[in-house]
């Protein structure tokens, strides 16, 4: 299996899901999902909410990644061909929500990953950043991942969320998203501001629409690009076993 985890199943298709509490990517399967909720529980609503920091020391998130580490629980790394990349949306509390679909398929163990993250996570924008130059078909190992640092002139630290995506023996990069986002995020403000509209939490709440339409827009173009490389796939070898598309998301579990 190209997953690196202490956790084993003789299942063909296995799915991840991102925690931003625990700051890691996680094989998902009805036992875990168990436990984290479990963990949530023991943690508390208003503890889990205040995110990431860090796993070292007591912090709940380091409690908890020590709990679970214990119970077989770890962060993992997902390695195959890169299958499909593309956004879906999912009811999630009655509330319609945009998730960032992977898949990767091990020729080796013939296993299928699907690795889902609610776009709207810093984690799930970078690697959305990275698939725009990732290739099609190529072998690929994906992370996400958790950090909390304090940056030079402030008096605490922060929890940041990436994404590692790896093609060959390089780091794919992301497009940079501050010529046009940058511009799309001012416009939106100047709206509000324009109506009379300055309350923090509104103001907010569309600087983060605006985001997941910008990554949104730049999935669209990665799934075209897929379709597109697998449309060449059949044009030259019509009878390429396996080059189909896979727009299959795995289940539909809501990540902890």
């Amino acid at each position: 299996m190209a997953i690196t985890t202490n956790t084993s199943s003789s299942n063909k298709k296995f799915n991840f899901r991102y925690s931003a509490f625990l700051g890691m990517l996680y094989l998902s399967n009805p036992d875990t999902e168990a436990a984290l909720k479990a963990c949530r529980e023991k943690i508390g609503e208003v503890e889990w909410k205040k995110g990431f920091k860090g796993t070292r020391g007591d912090s709940a998130s380091a409690v908890a990644r020590a709990e679970l580490k214990a119970a077989g629980i770890e962060p993992v790394t997902v390695a195959g061909f890169l299958r499909s990349a593309y956004v879906k949306e999912r009811n999630v509390n009655g509330r319609m929500t945009p998730y960032l679909n992977v898949s990767l398929f091990d020729p080796e163990y013939q296993e299928r990953y699907y690795v889902s993250i609610d776009l709207g996570q810093d984690a799930a924008q970078m690697l959305a950043r990275k698939l725009v130059n990732a290739k099609p078909g190529a072998m690929t190992s994906l992370s996400l991942f958790g950090t909390y640092e304090q940056k030079a002139g402030q008096d605490r630290a922060y929890a940041n969320h990436a994404a590692c995506l790896r093609q060959g023996e390089s780091e794919v990069a992301g497009v940079n998203p501050q010529a046009v986002l940058k511009g799309m995020v001012d416009n939106a403000v100047a709206s509000l501001s324009a109506a009379g509209i300055t309350d923090k939490e509104i103001v907010g709440k569309a600087k983060d629409k605006v985001r997941i339409e910008y990554h949104t827009g730049l999935m669209n173009d990665v799934d075209a690009k897929f379709a597109q490389h697998y449309a060449a796939l059949e044009q030259a070898k019509p009878d390429t076993v396996g080059a189909v598309n896979d727009e299959s998301d795995g289940d539909d579990n809501v990540p902890y």
